[in-house]
């Protein structure tokens, strides 16, 4: 395996050096404000932050995350909290002062946050809310650790992210960044812990982004080169080679990534996100996971993809008590009622949960809106005694849950 790839591939720096906007908040503008927030890859939602922009959408936002395979990005800690997928993370170890990674991130988008415009209702801005006194908080110290970061000051970016993610845990710009710092201090431990919990969410950065925090690329180099060489030296510590694999998905060095990938997943069997990443950068995997969804599709032109015609909903078929069980045993309860209210419960392990909302129906797509404003869309296909329903972003593999009465 050769960890020193880029010293063969030139036009690959050159290439890094060419999107290298010191100074500029990277792929993203965020709200039209400079320096708010940072931007984000292809099949991100640029420009959002706590809702504070103005841009328009052709889609809802759930079709948008469904093309790109943001599953767990646009639907946030529902994804796992309700039951639907199992989330474990591998690289977390518990630490004093280090963000608690063994729960899925809460990364929160709430659905009437999308306003419909135009005649057509098909046009969609996010609600022009002003952001909170968190947000501003948050804000504040972000920027503060980008100015250490750029300094090359590590702890104090260290400290200035920590107070952000304090003010604003849901917003994983802020665990990425943080990871970043790991990073560059060589914590591979805790970097692995934080992207494991950042990817499980969505897709990363690219290396715009990355490179924008850098005073130089050659600040940068010298970090991946210290990566590189620990990874060699210790072939067989899996959380390395993960935040090497990470880099180069960022660097678009597929195949790079990909050799990676498949060490971590002989490294690390509990991996489940591993095989994800492989099969997003276009290859298959040494092994399939059913529990964790699937990354965005590295350099995939699918921006314009259309999903699949299906029926729409028939509202009256859809209510009633029904119930689903997963091939783990979790049993599941969906109780819709005509007045738009919904009660989800699950049961696993012996333990149960439960929660409520709202829902509404938009063609085949099903949206639960729970109480605390996360949103769980999913395309709803009818069957006789009920009807399955499948979370956007979830693996092409996914049965879904065969809701029966």
């Amino acid at each position: 395996m050769n960890v020193n790839h880029h010293h063969n591939h030139s036009a690959g720096w050159n290439h890094a050096h060419n999107h290298w906007h010191h100074g500029h908040w990277g792929g993203g503008h965020w709200g039209g404000a400079p320096g708010w927030g940072i931007g984000h890859r292809p099949g991100y939602r640029p420009g959002y932050w706590n809702g504070y922009v103005s841009r328009p959408w052709y889609r809802p936002w759930y079709s948008n995350a469904a093309v790109w395979g943001l599953g767990a990005w646009a639907i946030g800690s529902a994804y796992y909290d309700s039951g639907y997928v199992v989330y474990t993370n591998p690289y977390y170890v518990t630490s004093t002062g280090y963000y608690d990674y063994s729960q899925p991130l809460q990364v929160v988008v709430p659905a009437q946050q999308m306003v419909p415009q135009g005649a057509d209702g098909t046009e969609f801005v996010v609600d022009q809310t002003p952001p909170s006194a968190a947000a501003q908080a948050s804000l504040t110290h972000l920027e503060l650790a980008r100015t250490a970061f750029a300094a090359t000051d590590y702890v104090q970016a260290a400290n200035e992210l920590d107070l952000a993610i304090k003010e604003q845990p849901s917003d994983a710009t802020l665990h990425e960044f943080r990871a970043l710092v790991y990073f560059a201090v060589g914590d591979y431990t805790k970097a692995a812990g934080t992207l494991y919990a950042v990817l499980s969410a969505g897709p990363g950065w690219d290396w715009t982004t990355m490179s924008s925090l850098y005073p130089t690329v050659d600040v940068y180099t010298v970090q991946l080169r210290a990566l590189e060489a620990y990874v060699k030296a210790n072939p067989d510590i899996a959380n390395a080679r993960f935040v090497l694999a990470y880099q180069y998905i960022t660097e678009n060095y597929p195949d790079a990534a990909i050799r990676q990938l498949k060490e971590v997943e002989r490294l690390q069997p509990n991996d489940q996100l591993a095989a994800r990443l492989i099969k997003g950068l276009g290859a298959e995997a040494a092994s399939t996971s059913e529990t964790i969804p699937p990354p965005v599709a590295i350099g995939a032109d699918t921006a314009n993809q259309e999903q699949p015609d299906l029926p729409d909903i028939d509202p009256e078929k859809i209510v009633g008590h029904l119930t689903a069980e997963r091939t783990d045993g979790t049993r599941f309860t969906l109780n819709l009622t005509a007045d738009k209210t919904f009660t989800w419960s699950f049961e696993q392990a012996g333990k149960k949960n439960e929660f409520g909302g709202t829902y509404t129906i938009d063609g085949a797509v099903l949206v639960l809106e729970r109480a605390d404003k996360a949103t769980m869309p999913g395309v709803v296909t009818m069957k006789d005694d009920g009807f399955n329903f499948k979370l956007f972003g979830a693996p092409d593999d996914d049965p879904g849950l065969d809701f029966r009465r």
